[in-house]
């Protein structure tokens, strides 16, 4: 009866106007990740845990992609991370070219997994979990904020590039 068509538009306006307001509107739609306005070459060259991976980006002469605007993300293993994978493994240019993507991660982004195409065109598996994540199943210990040509991640260890299987 009408008694109820009136009882339920009543009802229906109320939840409109009360179910949403514009800051959690807002804070849903408007999340955008904390960015920095620097380079993010000067930003990595400033960190000393990261000083293998800045030679070696040297070394290889990779460090002209950085002069350029095409955003990079970086999966950066640690010294620590290095030195152990010199102990049985060398660095070369195929190795390098997996720890660099063109693409821009926001782990945020992700759910589940995600192939990533790296620098050299082979796939790493970027995993987020949780407030973690893993790249090749190798712990992320750190996600820096968007800086104007990227952004990098920290890795537990030196990610090995898998054969391509087509």
């Amino acid at each position: 009866s009408m008694k109820y068509i009136h009882g339920f538009i009543i009802i229906v306006i109320l939840l409109i106007f009360t179910g949403c307001d514009k800051k959690a509107w807002d804070d849903h739609y408007n999340d955008q990740p904390e960015t920095v306005d620097q380079n993010i070459w000067e930003v990595i060259q400033t960190d000393p845990d990261l000083s293998e991976f800045t030679g070696f980006i040297k070394e290889f002469k990779y460090d002209s992609l950085f002069q350029g605007h095409d955003p990079y993300t970086l999966f950066i293993p640690t010294n620590e991370a290095f030195s152990q994978f010199l102990d049985t493994g060398t660095v070369n240019q195929v190795l390098l070219d997996y720890h660099i993507s063109l693409h821009f991660i926001q782990s945020r982004n992700v759910s589940g997994k995600q192939k990533i195409q790296t620098l050299g065109e082979k796939f790493a598996l970027f995993e987020r979990s949780g407030s973690g994540g893993t790249l090749d199943e190798i712990g992320i210990t750190f996600e820096s904020p968007l800086y104007r040509n990227g952004k990098y991640f920290i890795l537990e260890e030196v990610a090995v590039p898998r054969p391509n299987l087509y």
